[in-house]
């Protein structure tokens, strides 16, 4: 089942590749917040720093998503997306995977929705997989974006082949972007997560920058602190890491993209790097 919905996040993506690269002409961005067919392709790497002598891991790996309105000119649209990331540290490994598709209501004051996100974590033979679900919305400024999201939570744990049952609880978050210029974007998040004892707390920054409007490449680099603990044992974490994007379909500058194409906050799975 997993593999079923990693594998139908990246059709849905590829799908707009196809359609975006079918076109003659680059379809030119709409006047205001309306969704357009959009697809982004990524890859990433981080370094991950821990505290108490627990060292320090090498993290690296790629993402795609897409997006759809439900009908020509319609407010409404779906989402899929998929990242997979490798973990390496001290000669052991992990993978870090996860899936998620949204619902959502785009005007141009914003856009509103409801998500379902799955994430699946393991290292040395420890791990645990994550299943939320959620309402999120953004309010958009002129020249600044805000958001919030919220839902529920149902986690478990395993560790050298023995498992816990699941436990359920919920997790909060929130955003601000900030558009220096139409093609540069900071970003603010906070966000918690809290699932029987355990619990995790998150915040970073982002700038994210795209070089050219007819070639929609963009850079971004970033840093993200995490707390994670359960049971009184708590691993604090900083992370530094840098990334490129190529958008599919769609047009215009970054503020226009994210706007009207693909959304990676609002409705993404919650993960310790985000």
């Amino acid at each position: 089942m997993r593999t079923q919905f990693l594998a139908a996040a990246s059709a849905a993506a590829l799908a707009f590749v196809s359609f975006s690269a079918a076109s003659a002409d680059p379809a030119p961005p709409s006047p205001d917040s309306a969704v357009t067919p959009q697809a982004v392709v990524g890859a990433d790497y981080s370094y991950v720093g821990l505290n108490d002598g627990l060292g320090n891991a090498n993290v690296y790996g790629a993402n795609l998503g897409g997006i759809v309105p439900l009908q020509q000119g319609s407010p409404f649209s779906f989402q899929l997306t998929g990242a997979y990331h490798r973990i390496d540290s001290h000669d052991l490994g992990g993978n870090d995977w996860n899936v998620g598709g949204a619902f959502a209501w785009a005007q141009p004051w914003g856009r509103v929705g409801a998500n379902l996100g799955y994430t699946n974590d393991s290292f040395a033979g420890i791990g645990g997989e994550v299943t939320n679900y959620g309402v999120y919305g953004e309010y958009f400024g002129d020249r600044f974006t805000v958001g919030a999201r919220g839902g529920g939570a149902t986690g478990s744990a395993h560790a050298f082949g023995f498992g816990t049952g699941s436990s359920t609880g919920g997790y909060v978050g929130g955003e601000a972007i900030g558009y220096a210029m139409p093609n540069l974007a900071v970003r603010g998040t906070i966000g918690y997560v809290g699932i029987d004892a355990a619990h995790q707390l998150t915040a970073g920054v982002r700038g994210e920058y795209l070089f050219s409007e007819t070639t929609p490449i963009s850079g971004w680099v970033g840093y993200n602190y995490a707390d994670l603990g359960a049971d009184g044992f708590s691993v604090h974490g900083n992370t530094i890491s840098i990334g490129l994007k190529y958008y599919f379909g769609g047009g215009g500058a970054l503020q226009h993209r994210d706007r009207t194409g693909v959304d990676d906050w609002g409705p993404a799975q919650i993960d310790w790097n985000r």
